[in-house]
Protein backbone atom coordinates (compact mmCIF):
# COMPACT_ATOMS: atom_id res chain seq x y z
CA UNK A 1 0.00 0.00 0.00
CA UNK A 2 1.46 3.38 -0.65
CA UNK A 3 0.95 6.71 1.28
CA UNK A 4 -1.21 8.90 0.05
CA UNK A 5 1.28 12.14 -1.40
CA UNK A 6 1.52 15.45 1.54
CA UNK A 7 0.76 18.75 0.07
CA UNK A 8 2.07 21.42 1.75
CA UNK A 9 0.51 24.99 2.10
CA UNK A 10 1.08 28.70 3.86
CA UNK A 11 -1.37 29.27 5.91
CA UNK A 12 0.47 32.33 6.79
CA UNK A 13 1.18 35.53 5.41
CA UNK A 14 5.13 35.77 3.90
CA UNK A 15 5.70 39.66 2.96
CA UNK A 16 8.15 42.39 4.08
CA UNK A 17 5.55 44.88 5.30
CA UNK A 18 1.97 43.93 6.44
CA UNK A 19 -0.27 46.36 7.21
CA UNK A 20 -3.76 46.34 8.05
CA UNK A 21 -6.26 47.22 11.07
CA UNK A 22 -6.99 43.10 11.74
CA UNK A 23 -5.74 40.09 9.73
CA UNK A 24 -6.87 36.54 10.54
CA UNK A 25 -4.75 33.91 8.66
CA UNK A 26 -5.25 30.20 7.98
CA UNK A 27 -7.96 27.72 7.79
CA UNK A 28 -11.21 28.67 9.49
CA UNK A 29 -9.55 31.83 11.38
CA UNK A 30 -11.43 35.07 12.38
CA UNK A 31 -10.35 38.24 13.78
CA UNK A 32 -12.01 41.17 15.47
CA UNK A 33 -11.28 44.40 15.69
CA UNK A 34 -12.80 46.74 18.68
CA UNK A 35 -12.76 50.49 19.37
CA UNK A 36 -10.63 52.15 21.99
CA UNK A 37 -12.11 53.80 24.36
CA UNK A 38 -11.71 57.65 22.71
CA UNK A 39 -13.09 56.10 19.53
CA UNK A 40 -15.57 54.84 21.04
CA UNK A 41 -16.63 58.36 22.78
CA UNK A 42 -16.10 60.54 19.02
CA UNK A 43 -19.01 57.44 17.56
CA UNK A 44 -21.26 58.27 20.23
CA UNK A 45 -21.26 61.69 19.37
CA UNK A 46 -21.36 61.11 15.73
CA UNK A 47 -24.32 58.92 16.97
CA UNK A 48 -25.50 61.94 18.63
CA UNK A 49 -25.72 64.04 15.53
CA UNK A 50 -27.29 61.93 13.81
CA UNK A 51 -30.31 61.32 16.22
CA UNK A 52 -29.90 65.27 16.11
CA UNK A 53 -30.08 65.58 11.98
CA UNK A 54 -32.38 62.70 11.97
CA UNK A 55 -35.45 64.93 14.25
CA UNK A 56 -34.91 68.10 12.01
CA UNK A 57 -36.20 65.85 8.53
CA UNK A 58 -39.52 66.41 7.61
CA UNK A 59 -40.52 62.93 7.07
CA UNK A 60 -43.53 60.53 8.08
CA UNK A 61 -43.01 58.98 11.14
CA UNK A 62 -42.57 55.25 10.06
CA UNK A 63 -39.85 55.81 7.72
CA UNK A 64 -38.02 57.38 11.27
CA UNK A 65 -38.93 55.11 13.31
CA UNK A 66 -37.03 52.73 10.68
CA UNK A 67 -33.99 54.97 10.42
CA UNK A 68 -34.31 55.02 14.43
CA UNK A 69 -34.27 51.69 15.34
CA UNK A 70 -30.90 50.92 13.04
CA UNK A 71 -29.27 53.94 15.29
CA UNK A 72 -29.96 52.40 18.04
CA UNK A 73 -28.65 49.41 16.91
CA UNK A 74 -25.65 51.95 16.01
CA UNK A 75 -25.36 53.33 19.60
CA UNK A 76 -25.98 50.31 21.12
CA UNK A 77 -22.43 48.78 19.96
CA UNK A 78 -20.86 52.11 20.47
CA UNK A 79 -21.76 51.88 23.73
CA UNK A 80 -20.61 48.47 24.54
CA UNK A 81 -16.46 48.33 26.50
CA UNK A 82 -15.55 46.67 23.26
CA UNK A 83 -17.65 47.63 20.46
CA UNK A 84 -17.46 45.33 17.48
CA UNK A 85 -16.59 47.17 14.33
CA UNK A 86 -18.28 44.82 11.91
CA UNK A 87 -21.68 45.27 13.42
CA UNK A 88 -21.30 48.83 13.34
CA UNK A 89 -20.29 48.78 9.93
CA UNK A 90 -23.63 46.93 9.45
CA UNK A 91 -25.66 48.90 11.20
CA UNK A 92 -24.16 52.20 9.59
CA UNK A 93 -24.41 50.87 6.65
CA UNK A 94 -28.69 50.10 7.15
CA UNK A 95 -29.17 53.88 8.14
CA UNK A 96 -27.16 55.16 4.62
CA UNK A 97 -29.75 52.57 2.95
CA UNK A 98 -32.64 53.59 4.81
CA UNK A 99 -31.78 57.28 4.34
CA UNK A 100 -30.92 56.92 0.71
CA UNK A 101 -34.37 55.30 -0.04
CA UNK A 102 -36.27 58.13 2.47
CA UNK A 103 -34.32 60.61 -0.09
CA UNK A 104 -36.02 59.40 -2.89
CA UNK A 105 -38.77 60.54 -1.17
CA UNK A 106 -38.31 63.52 0.85
CA UNK A 107 -35.74 66.53 0.14
CA UNK A 108 -34.37 67.56 3.30
CA UNK A 109 -33.64 63.49 3.80
CA UNK A 110 -29.66 64.80 2.93
CA UNK A 111 -29.43 66.15 6.37
CA UNK A 112 -28.53 62.89 8.14
CA UNK A 113 -26.25 62.24 5.14
CA UNK A 114 -23.50 64.08 6.42
CA UNK A 115 -23.42 62.80 10.16
CA UNK A 116 -23.47 59.19 8.63
CA UNK A 117 -20.60 60.00 6.53
CA UNK A 118 -18.38 60.98 9.15
CA UNK A 119 -19.53 57.87 11.32
CA UNK A 120 -18.19 55.99 8.11
CA UNK A 121 -15.11 57.85 7.48
CA UNK A 122 -13.86 57.98 10.88
CA UNK A 123 -14.03 54.30 11.38
CA UNK A 124 -12.90 53.88 7.41
CA UNK A 125 -15.77 52.05 5.93
CA UNK A 126 -17.34 52.01 2.93
CA UNK A 127 -20.61 53.25 2.16
CA UNK A 128 -20.68 52.24 -1.56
Amino acid sequence: MTKPAQTTSNEGIIATNVSAQVIAVGQNSTAIQTLSAGESRQLSAFVAELRDELAKVQAPNKAKATISEHIDQLAQEAAKPEPDRSRIETAIKAVFSSAKLLGEFVSDASKILAPITKIAAFLGFALF
